[in-house]
């Protein structure tokens, strides 16, 4: 079985979901060194980007828990 499969996506929406992540992760690190040159800009930026991919992560894998359930 493939891996968009396993985690109860079709491959355009894991494609849609692995582009979102990997785009707002990349985001972050570019705030992350902005913010080591000049650190009152971006200071909470990294942190909330991980806290909402966290968020986004467990609620899929909880949606997906639930669909296997029914």
């Amino acid at each position: 079985m493939s891996h968009w499969k396993d985690n109860g996506m079709t491959f355009l929406q894991h494609f849609g979901f692995a582009i979102d992540v990997g785009l707002r992760l990349i985001l972050a690190g570019v705030c992350c060194i902005i913010h080591a040159v000049l650190p009152f800009m971006f200071q909470t930026t990294a942190s909330d980007c991980v806290k909402s991919l966290y968020k986004k992560f467990e609620e899929m894998h909880k949606n997906h828990l639930d669909n296997d359930d029914s």
